[in-house]
């Protein structure tokens, strides 16, 4: 059944959706009901079919259909499954059934679509890259994933650069490091469909975080049985991340569907090492995963730089690992960045709830983390689309 005289747009159903093989890459999906378009999801493109189906979890409240820009109608039943099949409308009903004003335009140059990282066709997003985003992963617990996060973040905000801040780790280290008090967190954002301006809190004048809470493993689970569900961080996230220059993801010291997300988002991981055999297979499990990512999603998921951390020289194992790795960098052509040493000061810090920079700004590991992130900025430059930094 496509649109037409059996189907009332608008109609309470439960919410199903008709996927016209026909629809390609560069088309526009636009969710709409009774003809006024949606704004959360106003363009959506991709050749991922799972990316359609995403949408409709999002949407599975709301009725009415999905209308592409190339003229199919993709048509919600009720029905209790998915159905694929399509109407070709002509260009008046399409004309009459969306709200956008562009289609009483007569012209026969198709509007560019946006790609997943809306850069395609849009002069304010040159290409060549407009922000970094980067996963900080090891699948090895206590190897100061979080505490480079926040470190990194405080020391790329004092640079001028705005920083979003994901937690996706259910124990919200973030907010324990820093003494927030959360009432909003990933979970609402991803699941309940909160606005994300209400569930992110600002800890800086340039740095804001999303941050995680136990209900973080109950996304999960709603997640799971979902399809295309390794691309949820790119659809939500895409909308809200121009505010941004730097998005850094934490994730979990272990192989969940959240770390998968934000790799498949993100698409660069930066892996801290510290200096025990445990952190280096920790390490190789988190290479692993990308080249899983790359072969399942034809991604380009890839490792951008190696952090050594809670390092001390005097001990012989640091030496071995140090070598160990030597051999990866080479392998992926990165960068083994500048050393974090052992410092009493970041336990510290935390307890204070402070960024390790504030807290201390002389301390070892807090020029350390200035002198790395340094260095990453200068290897990662050409993702800032020419920023001035401070």
């Amino acid at each position: 059944m496509g649109f037409g005289a059996n189907h009332t747009v608008g109609a309470e159903t439960d919410t199903t959706v008709c996927l016209e093989s026909q629809i390609t890459e560069g088309d526009e999906i636009k969710p709409t009901v009774g003809g006024a378009i949606f704004p959360q999801f106003a363009v959506i493109s991709s050749s991922e079919r799972d990316l359609l189906h995403l949408v409709l979890y999002y949407t599975e409240k709301w009725t009415g259909s999905y209308a592409s820009q190339s003229g199919y109608i993709c048509t919600d039943f009720g029905t209790g499954c998915y159905n694929f099949g399509c109407h070709k409308a002509n260009t008046e009903e399409l004309a009459a059934f969306r709200s956008d004003p562009r289609a009483e335009k007569e012209s026969t140059e198709q509007l560019p679509a946006l790609d997943i990282d809306r850069c395609r066709g849009d002069p304010a997003h040159p290409s060549g890259g407009v922000m970094i985003r980067l996963v900080i992963a090891n699948q090895k617990g206590g190897v100061s994933k979080t505490t480079t996060c926040l470190s990194l973040a405080r020391c790329f905000a004092e640079r001028g650069l705005k920083v979003l801040m994901i937690d996706t780790d259910s124990q919200g280290s973030i907010a324990s490091s820093l003494g927030l008090k959360v009432t909003n967190s990933l979970y609402h954002f991803l699941i309940a469909n909160y606005r994300f301006r209400d569930c992110v809190l600002p800890a800086h004048a340039n740095i804001d975080i999303l941050c995680s809470t136990r209900d973080t493993v109950e996304a999960e689970g709603i997640l799971t049985p979902r399809p295309g569900r390794e691309l949820i961080f790119q659809v939500t996230l895409s909308t809200v991340e121009d505010a941004y220059d730097v998005v850094l993801i934490d994730v979990a010291p272990s192989i969940t569907l959240l770390q998968s997300c934000a790799m498949m988002y993100a698409q660069q991981i930066l892996i801290p090492l510290t200096m025990d055999p445990l952190s280096l297979q920790g390490a190789f499990a988190a290479l692993q995963t990308s080249k899983s990512l790359n072969s399942l999603f034809k991604s380009q998921v890839r490792p951008v730089a190696i952090l050594p951390v809670m390092v001390d020289r005097r001990l012989q194992m640091t030496d071995l690992i140090m070598n160990s790795i030597q051999p990866v960098a080479d392998e992926y052509g990165i960068p083994i960045l500048n050393s974090i040493r052992t410092d009493s000061t970041v336990p510290k810090a935390t307890r204070a709830r402070q960024f390790l920079i504030d807290y201390d700004p002389r301390s070892k590991a807090a020029e350390d983390y200035r002198t790395a992130s340094e260095q990453l900025l200068e290897h990662l430059k050409g993702q800032l689309n020419g920023k001035v930094l401070a």
